[in-house]
């Protein structure tokens, strides 16, 4: 049996002895009635919950200590991940807790977990502690998913007992490329394979893993030949692949074009599943696999954590559903003024790309704020063909804000293998007009599109770049009124129709836009909106103004659906001249759009002054009860206060 690690207790005593003497100074120095104790006296507090030791100061002997034991790091020494994780954190200058310290500085991770070493009583009780703190940690504001890492940590902490292998069992069959397991696709999902215990496994020969991954080891090989081009889920989740424990899983999937010789190429790689229940630490990816093509699968555990005793590992494989309208030959058809809900590109394949930019560029005032895009993600199909012969605006929202969509048009159905690489054309098709505009809001519009009567065409929702797709969003065709150039100011102006969102955009860093709302009778009321949701930048300011004033002036107070940056009107009272609204980009640094301008003007009543509520004689009274939706109150006018 080997002797108890004498310097820990050493270290104990000297940091208990200057924990007294910390305590006295502070007792006789500290005013009446504000007496402090502090949390080192840890001997004095063990009955106390581990919540004690949160964001408690360290002592310079600590500080000093942590200090020594980063520049070992640093030099490459031997640490338990936890350890370095803490280390790291201290060097960083995040806050260290004094229970964290101790056990750092102690090394009870290091030998229990790593060297095999016995502890002390003393020291096995610290790594007792420090357990019932990893379990109950809810002080730091960290990642979701390294504290869910740290939680299985501590339960693994918890229940491993010390009957840990010593020494290396013979390695897996399936260790290295050579010995890899064959998959069979045999069509009915999911296909699990045999669990095999990867504790002694190594990383001969491994493909380097993306960055989504922390690390490699005990990593065992696969093969899979899929037998149709789709998307397919490979994971370890325990609730498909019950024979994976409680592993921190890994998994990556390549190509090569050498079989076992490489070089490999990764097509989708990741660690974490926190969709996975009590199992977050396994793994899923959805890549979109060729039919016929061999796949290298190779699956391990992460070296986040230092893991003892077995390392079981299960994959199960099953093809994901494709949506309905995957292809243009099963497009959904689209509806004037009639926006489709519910559409996603989870599990749609990758039918289409994009070759050129003539089709970003092309197109008078859709080429503003629009980037090339090849287009190489998931993508979904819908038809629409046109009651009759004018402009349509189409338009996506609600697509994931971090994903990156890409929408497009095709004038015909295009056959063949996928993907289907298609020609932009701002003349002929099959794409004749795309947009991908780089703005976070999850929208795109292609605007004032001109279309003869009964002819159709397939709007493409895409991504410039592969994801896990968008779970939900909206698709809308409208009729386009566009401004008319130029109108710049009062003399050149664009009529506002009432109730149709007109379409523009500030062209240039110098433009303005103006839009004539005619001569109200003094006390009217305009309602103004400006969409900017799928614009380049949604920092549109607009003003209401006659020749010689402005009357009021609005921006940022849009809601975030039609872009948190853009302006609303609220009813501001017109003079019974002629009166305009100017459009500008708030920025002033480059030129923005597509937007929709909204106006509606309510006229005066017999009397134009406003009551004290700031309401108007035309408009209609509420009346009470209409606190639900049976008790709603309506009116002709449609205007109420």
């Amino acid at each position: 049996m080997k002797a108890p690690r004498t310097n820990a207790v050493y270290k104990s005593h000297r940091v208990l002895a200057l924990t007294f003497l910390v305590i006295l100074i502070g007792l006789l120095l500290a005013p009446s009635g504000r007496i402090k104790v502090s949390v080192h006296a840890q001997d004095q507090q063990q009955d106390q919950s581990a919540a004690s030791h949160y964001y408690a100061s360290l002592d310079g002997e600590q500080v000093a200590e942590l200090n020594n034991l980063y520049q070992g790091l640093w030099v490459g020494q031997s640490f338990s991940e936890e350890e370095k994780y803490i280390l790291r954190r201290f060097a960083a200058g995040a806050q260290i807790s004094e229970l964290e310290a101790r056990v750092v500085t102690a090394r009870v991770l290091y030998d229990y977990y790593v060297a095999n070493n016995y502890l002390s009583q003393e020291n096995l009780a610290l790594l007792k502690k420090y357990e019932a703190y990893c379990l109950t940690e809810h002080h730091f504001n960290e990642d979701a998913r390294l504290k869910m890492k740290r939680e299985t940590y501590a339960r693994q902490l918890a229940t491993q007992s010390k009957g840990r292998r010593l020494q290396p069992q013979a390695v897996p069959a399936n260790d290295t490329c050579a010995g890899a397991i064959a998959i069979t696709d045999t069509g009915s999902y999911p296909i699990t394979t045999s669990t095999v215990d990867a504790v002694d496994a190594t990383t001969t020969g491994d493909p380097t893993f993306c960055p989504a991954v922390s690390g490699q080891d005990d990593t065992i090989w696969y093969t899979f030949v899929p037998a149709v081009t789709a998307t397919y889920s490979i994971t370890t989740c325990s609730s498909v692949a019950p024979g994976t424990g409680s592993t921190d899983t890994i998994l990556g999937v390549f190509t090569s074009s050498g079989a076992c010789g490489g070089p490999f190429t990764s097509v989708d790689c990741d660690d974490d599943d926190l969709t996975c229940g009590s199992n977050n630490n396994a793994t899923t990816i959805s890549p979109i696999l060729t039919g016929g093509v061999t796949y290298y699968v190779v699956a391990g555990r992460s070296t986040f954590l230092v893991e003892p005793g077995t390392v079981p590992i299960q994959i199960a494989i099953s093809r994901l559903p494709a949506p309905a309208n995957d292809t243009c030959g099963t497009a959904t058809p689209l509806t004037l003024n009639t926006p489709v809900t519910g559409g996603t590109t989870v599990a749609a394949n990758d039918d289409y790309h994009l070759s050129g930019s003539t089709c970003f560029t092309g197109w008078g005032d859709n080429s503003v704020g629009n980037s090339t895009s090849t287009a190489t993600g998931r993508d979904v199909v819908y038809s629409f063909t046109a009651p009759a012969g004018g402009t349509y605006s189409f338009r996506v929202t609600k697509f994931g804000n971090t994903l990156d969509p890409v929408l497009y048009l095709m004038t015909s159905c295009p056959g063949g293998p996928a993907p289907i690489t298609i020609t932009c054309s701002n003349s002929t098709g099959p794409a004749t007009v795309a947009a991908h505009r780089v703005n976070g809001t999850g929208a795109q519009e292609i605007p004032c599109v001109s279309l003869a009567g009964g002819q159709t065409v397939y709007l493409v929702v895409d991504e410039a770049l592969l994801s896990a797709g968008s779970t939900s969003f909206t698709v809308e065709v409208n009729p386009c009124t566009e401004e008319a150039e130029a109108n710049d100011n009062h003399a050149n102006d664009t009529p506002a129709t009432a109730g149709i969102g007109t379409e523009g955009v500030i062209s240039s860093t110098t433009d303005v836009d103006f839009y004539l709302l005619g001569m109200p009778a003094a006390g009217s009321r305009v309602f103004a909106l400006v969409d900017g949701l799928a614009a380049n930048s949604t920092d549109f300011d607009m003003r209401v103004t006659n020749t010689t004033d402005t009357l009021d002036f609005d921006s940022q107070d849009a809601d975030p659906q039609f872009g948190s940056l853009s302006p609303a009107i609220g009813g501001t009272l017109l003079t019974g001249v002629n009166s305009f609204l100017r459009i500008s980009h708030g920025g002033a640094t480059s030129a923005a759009g597509p937007y929709r301008l909204y106006t509606k003007i309510q006229p005066g009543g017999t009397s134009d002054t406003p009551n004290c509520s700031g309401t108007q004689s035309s408009a209609t009274a509420e009346t009470e009860p209409n606190d639900t939706a049976a008790q709603a109150n309506s009116a002709a006018n449609k205007y109420f206060y």
